[in-house]
């Protein structure tokens, strides 16, 4: 049975009705006349783990979705609230003209929209429309990222590092990070990924951890501890005009302020994680060279191995949820069984 919960406040502080129907609430926000003037030309919705997003001609409209997944919780109009508004102020950090703001959702007698004087039952994040040309993800897979671009991203993180204040009590990776990490992967051991590839993984991580405490807690003391994006990977990094110039990283982790704040290094691990995973160590090269000569930080190169390797056990473990999650259809559930055993055969290989 579903919990009662408390009706959440509108932006203006009104009280909000009860959570939407999911399912009613994607249909009529695929009507066109639910968004604000001038009416789109049609919209589409894509799906993640953790949100719809809705497409319309110029924009993109962020509606989290009302789940309870343990780690990252938006089970009332509340909680999607505030994360959608904190978002918005993390996400302005890195790509200040893409995100417009909070918008309210009513329901009236037509129906779900972004439009109308019903009651407000739930927020998007407001997000200009980004061409999916211009992602590095897909810039990739063209063979059209090149060094240049990587650069680029590389000076742009470097100086949002150091705008950033020191975060001299932020705790430095540690023997209990490996372990939880190990632990929640331990679940999916034997059903969805292989366990000897986990135990090897684990066993590395934990000497990498034991061997370098000492500059991980140094590396923390002397202010390369901040408050990062939290999920940098290449799906979430455009290039305006796909010119190496103008880089623009959204989607930052916005539920959990923690798993934002930790080594720098740890930050952009994702990146190296993702380049080295599609086989581009000249990416990779140029973007840690010139990372590193922009920020004036060369300590980190010996514990990238570890960041790396921990990254892609965390990305494992995501994945492991989506393809155990009952509700993933089964196709994309063997889909993401199968990036889980990649991922965690990345984390292993970096030992």
């Amino acid at each position: 049975m579903r919990p009662q919960r408390q009706a959440a406040p509108t932006l203006a502080g009104r009280p909000a009705a009860r959570d939407p129907n999911p399912g009613a609430l994607v249909r009529e926000l695929l009507r066109p006349e639910a968004y604000p003037g001038p009416i789109p030309s049609g919209v589409e919705v894509r799906h993640t783990h953790a949100s719809w997003v809705f497409l319309t001609d110029g924009e993109a409209w962020k509606v989290k979705q009302p789940v309870n997944r343990g780690f990252m919780d938006f089970s009332d109009a509340d909680r999607r609230r505030r994360c959608c508004e904190e978002e918005v102020r993390l996400g302005r950090r890195l790509a200040p003209d893409v995100y417009r703001g909070v918008s309210p959702i009513h329901s009236g007698p037509g129906g779900h929209a972004f439009v109308g004087e019903g009651a407000v039952v739930d927020f998007a994040v407001r997000m200009r429309k980004l061409p999916e040309e211009e992602g590095a993800s897909v810039l990739l897979a063209l063979g059209r990222l090149t060094p240049r671009h990587l650069q680029g991203l590389a000076e742009t993180l470097a100086a949002f590092y150091q705008a950033s204040p020191p975060l001299l009590n932020a705790p430095a990776l540690g023997r209990a990070d490996i372990v939880e990490s190990y632990q929640g992967l331990l679940a999916y051991a034997g059903w969805l990924i292989d366990r000897p590839l986990l135990e090897r993984a684990y066993r590395g991580q934990r000497e990498l951890v034991a061997q370098h405490e000492g500059q991980l807690l140094d590396r923390v003391a002397r202010g390369r501890a901040r408050e990062g994006h939290g999920d940098l990977r290449l799906e979430h990094v455009y290039f305006s005009g796909g010119r190496a110039e103008t880089p623009l990283v959204i989607d930052p982790l916005e539920f959990d302020a923690g798993l934002r704040r930790g080594d720098v290094a740890l930050d952009v691990a994702f990146l190296v994680m993702e380049l080295e995973a599609h086989h581009r160590p000249d990416l990779t090269t140029a973007f840690l060279s010139r990372f590193a000569a922009a920020s004036g930080d060369y300590d980190f190169y010996p514990l990238l191995d570890l960041f790396a390797s921990h990254r892609a056990a965390a990305r494992a473990r995501l994945a492991c949820r989506v393809a155990a999650d009952p509700a993933t259809a089964p196709a994309k559930a063997s889909r993401k069984a199968a990036e889980a055993n990649r991922l965690l055969a990345l984390a292993a290989s970096y030992m």
